[in-house]
């Protein structure tokens, strides 16, 4: 049965039921739905979609003012994201990251309209230190998406500059963060180190509810050197007490198991999935995990 407070939040961002009267959804429904609607759900901007009504029930539920919801996103890119959400909860604080100059400056004149944002020239990563801001060869514009973090220039890459990486764990304990309500990872590549620079194992209740991106950016050049997969990340995931869902243009689809995860993105071959998974952890603020559980598909 769905609880009171998710049919509370249903009213309150104006959509259809679309749960499951048990809620459940096995693995291989997951799988087919996720495949039939692949091109038109789940598209590498549906977490555009997503983040306007989970931030517009947030917002009617008066959390958008007065710096209720901490909020962090990285990478920043000029802040099309960032501003997004911030559109409908201008309240909200929301610290945000990007490893490319040109980009940070952008989006800091592009967010400066919101009273409560910080814009950093960095990135994240699992361990503190400096690394080269890769391109591709034939990539004219180095500030569009695309730009990733490595040691050394790889081959068929060319360096755009270089970047101080801190583990976001390490940041939250400078900044006297205990709780990001939302955090946004957009690393292009980067996805494992960021997720082990969480220290899970320690600030599960740090960082109770945030997305990541899946796709090409677990592929090639980009992923070089990264030693987990989606599948490992999943599995580490749900081993620290996250449910993983695929989020949705309309909704999220319960991911049960890594290995539903890793068929869903066709691992081995980079036949990847587009999208980005949410993490949500016993700790996520109830409000949030409310609209989520009003939003889940019917894929069962």
């Amino acid at each position: 049965m769905m609880s009171r407070l998710a049919k509370r939040f249903l009213g309150a961002v104006l959509v259809p039921v679309i749960v499951g009267a048990s809620g459940a959804c096995d693995s291989a429904s997951a799988q087919k739905f996720a495949v039939q609607h692949g091109k038109t759900k789940f598209t590498n901007k549906a977490d555009f979609e997503a983040a306007t009504y989970l931030f517009r029930g947030l917002k009617r539920q008066g959390l958008c003012g007065n710096s209720t919801l901490q909020l962090v996103v990285g990478g920043l890119n000029n802040g099309q994201f960032a501003e997004r959400v911030l559109q409908t909860c201008p309240g909200a604080r929301l610290a945000g990251f990007e490893v490319q100059d040109n980009n940070a400056r952008a989006a800091a004149t592009r967010l400066a309209r919101f009273p409560n944002v910080r814009v950093y020239h960095a990135g994240w990563g699992e361990e503190p230190g400096e690394f080269v801001i890769q391109v591709s060869k034939n990539n004219p514009r180095p500030e569009h998406e695309g730009a990733h973090l490595w040691l050394t220039v790889s081959q068929g890459q060319r360096s755009v500059g270089k970047v101080k990486v801190t583990p976001l764990a390490d940041w939250a304990e400078e900044a006297e963060v205990t709780v990001v309500d939302y955090l946004a990872i957009d690393v292009e590549g980067f996805e494992g180190r960021v997720i082990r620079g969480l220290r899970l194992e320690s600030n599960a209740a740090r960082f109770p509810c945030f997305q990541y991106e899946l796709g090409g950016t677990w592929c090639g050049n980009r992923h070089a050197g990264e030693k987990w997969s989606e599948r490992d990340a999943a599995l580490h995931l749900l081993e620290h007490g996250y449910d993983l869902y695929l989020i949705g243009k309309d909704g999220y689809l319960p991911i049960r198991d890594a290995s539903t995860l890793g068929w869903i993105t066709r691992e081995g071959n980079c036949r990847h999935s587009s999208g980005n998974i949410l993490a949500m952890n016993a700790h996520a603020r109830p409000d949030i995990r409310a609209i989520v559980e009003a939003r889940r598909y019917v894929a069962c």
